[in-house]
């Protein structure tokens, strides 16, 4: 390879010579991806590759395990209603309702 001085180049080629040596690409040791520097000070140094996928998979698992709770709240929904009748609740608050019902229609009356 020739190397040449800077002023052998035109314009637009000395340019690309120092964008590339400020923000020269660099290879992740861990996943082997090619970025600029840039992008890795965008990531605080990190591998943007690596980062966009680490936060895929917690996004991926939040996903999972909200689904995994929505299907076991269902479940628990079916077996109270497949009981008969009212729920306790609305069968207790019924009757002291008709309890005191009574219980003034008595005071009243004697």
């Amino acid at each position: 390879i020739i190397e040449r001085k800077l002023r052998d180049f035109s314009d637009s080629e000395r340019l690309k010579v120092r964008k590339e040596k400020d923000n020269p690409i660099i290879k992740c040791k861990v996943c082997g991806a090619l970025a600029y520097k840039s992008l890795w000070d965008k990531y605080g140094g990190n591998c943007p590759i690596c980062v966009e996928r680490k936060k895929r998979e917690k996004r991926d698992a939040r996903v999972k395990t909200e689904a995994e709770k929505k299907t076991k709240v269902e479940k628990k929904t079916e077996e109270v209603s497949e009981g008969e009748g009212l729920p306790l609740r609305v069968t207790f608050g019924f009757g002291a309702f008709v309890a005191l019902l009574l219980g003034l229609i008595k005071k009243f009356r004697g």
